[in-house]
C-alpha cells in the first residue's frame, strides 16, 4: 500500500507499507525521525564539503 504525507514544510513524501498498519501518530513520528536522519547527513555530508573545498582553498 502506497500513501503520500506531507511535513511541516509541506514537503510531500510517498511511503510504501510492507507490513502492517500502523496508527496515524505512529506514523507521523516515524515519518519526523525519517526525515530527521536524512537531513542530519545531509548537513554532514554539506559541512564536509565546505570544509574539504576552504581548507584546498587555503593551500593555493
Amino acid at each position: 500500500m502506497v500513501r503520500e504525507i506531507k511535513d511541516g514544510s509541506g514537503k510531500r513524501y510517498r511511503v510504501t507499507y510492507q507490513f502492517k498498519r500502523i496508527s496515524e501518530e505512529e506514523e507521523k513520528l516515524r515519518t519526523r525521525q525519517v526525515i530527521s536522519i536524512f537531513y542530519k547527513a545531509l548537513r554532514r555530508k554539506q559541512a564536509e564539503n565546505y570544509l574539504r573545498d576552504r581548507n584546498g582553498a587555503n593551500e593555493i
